[in-house]
């Protein structure tokens, strides 16, 4: 795979490739030896989605990542896909087909010839549902059954996003929209379907359209609207993004309970109060040693200032009375979808019952970032849905006091003990360490500190 393996950076793969009619695999021929196919990856990106794209790309060759595997520390990690472009003359792209055995026996390890054993069998075992050949025809067969136009038909474009034996995500595409989306969940984010189900009760018009849920799968099929506003965002589709998630959270004001009940965590003000000294403590294991050099700003930071500072906006948010509504530490421009009429929002693992404005502010940051034009169009737009119920006081000081209680809320939604056993990590650390810069230099904006001396 010359065409991947040029790349100087990325995460390396061994691939297993699957041709299920006859169960065997694909190969390479190396010095009279059969290896494995190796394919790299951008980091930090979608494996399914990369895998798939490079074998569509070099070869017109649809595939599907079925798991993968836990790997050895002196090896790549393997990736079990199964070949669905049947009539693919594979010989003259230089593969040969194998069997497990054929392979030279450097290739796998021994715990990985018998799950891809297992996976040739049928056998999921306790990996998943989706650890086995032939789950995307089911998952589509169940779709087809549950879409209420019957003339509706399926093209060839099946796109993968997630991949795991518990985990699943992928768009069916038809010949006429809307697509269809199914997405699956496993430990530990099996919470994200109920919680999914419950907003789209509360508010069906600004949560894609639920088409069915399966329990055995943890899964749930959904109506395609638009495009993510990470692809293509508007001045329409930003104002639409911020009146359309401001209705959305005031829909589920006094529902805390059964928010609660569908899976939705706690980040309520007092909450974060409460665990404010906890994950301080936390937070300076993770400072640098003095003169470490690394972001020398920080090493100045007075922690106990910044915690009781933060103590004190929590304390003068909570005084404003603004009523807890369902809210999401993963809101974001990829998560919002619009079809230019409406936004809908998706991906509720990280959903929360807490502070509206701090989900508002996560969005806000980002456009201020990398889309300033937007960001006050987004602000306009969210805070004249709340001023239905809000006083102009109310969201203005709202306003001023989310861009730090935002960014601590975020952490806080690590869990504290996630957070205890990544102290000694050195990319944690240095995530704290910004995260901590960036409180501290909002905490002395004079905006902020207008608000707070109120």
């Amino acid at each position: 795979m010359a065409l991947t393996e040029e790349l100087v950076e990325g995460d390396l793969y061994r691939v297993v490739l699957v041709l299920p009619r006859s169960k065997m695999v694909l190969a390479e021929r190396h010095n009279e030896i059969l290896r494995l196919p190796r394919i790299r990856i951008p980091q930090w990106t979608r494996i399914a989605e990369q895998l798939t794209n490079e074998f569509l790309k070099a070869w017109n060759v649809r595939s599907v990542l079925i798991d993968v595997l836990p790997g050895a520390l002196e090896i790549p990690r393997c990736a079990v896909i199964e070949i669905r472009s049947p009539d693919w003359e594979f010989a003259a792209d230089g593969f040969y087909e194998a069997s497990i055995d054929d392979l030279d026996e450097q290739e796998m390890t021994t715990a990985e010839c018998v799950t891809v054993q297992s996976i040739l069998a049928g056998d999921a075992q306790d990996r998943g549902p989706f650890s086995r050949l032939g789950w995307v025809d089911e998952a589509r067969d169940w779709v087809r059954e549950n879409v209420s136009d019957n003339a509706f038909q399926f093209s060839e474009d099946t796109r993968q996003l997630n991949a795991g034996g518990s985990f699943a995500l992928i768009r069916f595409g038809t010949l006429k929209d809307p697509a269809y989306w199914v997405k699956a969940t496993g430990e530990p984010n099996r919470h994200e379907l109920s919680v999914t189900a419950h907003l789209a009760k509360i508010s069906p018009e600004l949560i894609p359209p639920l088409v069915a849920t399966r329990e055995d799968w943890n899964a749930w099929a959904m109506e395609e609207v638009g495009r993510s506003l990470a692809h293509s965002v508007s001045l329409i589709t930003i104002k639409l993004a911020g009146s359309g998630l401001a209705a959305l959270q005031k829909q589920t004001v006094g529902q805390a309970d059964e928010l609660f009940r569908s899976g939705c965590l706690d980040q309520r003000l007092d909450l974060l109060s409460n665990d404010l000294s906890e994950v301080f403590h936390y937070l300076r294991k993770m400072m640098p040693r003095e003169g470490a050099g690394e972001l020398p700003e920080i090493e100045g930071i007075c922690h106990s200032k910044l915690e009781d500072i933060l103590r004190e906006a929590i304390a003068r948010m909570s005084a404003l009375d603004i009523p807890d509504t369902v809210t999401n530490n993963d809101m974001k421009l990829a998560n919002i979808l619009s079809d230019g009429h409406r936004c809908v929002f998706t991906d509720w693992c990280h959903a929360y019952v807490g502070n509206p404005f701090l989900a508002f502010q996560h969005v806000h940051t980002y456009l201020l970032r990398r889309l300033p034009d937007l960001a006050i169009p987004f602000q306009h737009s969210y805070s004249a849905t709340w001023r239905t119920q809000l006083s102009v006081a109310q969201v203005d000081d709202a306003f001023s006091l989310s861009p730090l209680l935002a960014p601590y809320a975020y952490l806080h939604g690590q869990g504290i003990e996630r957070i205890a056993r990544r102290v000694e990590e050195p990319n944690f650390q240095r995530f704290c360490r910004r995260l901590m810069l960036h409180m501290w230099r909002v905490a002395n904006d004079t905006q902020f500190l207008g608000v707070l001396c109120k």
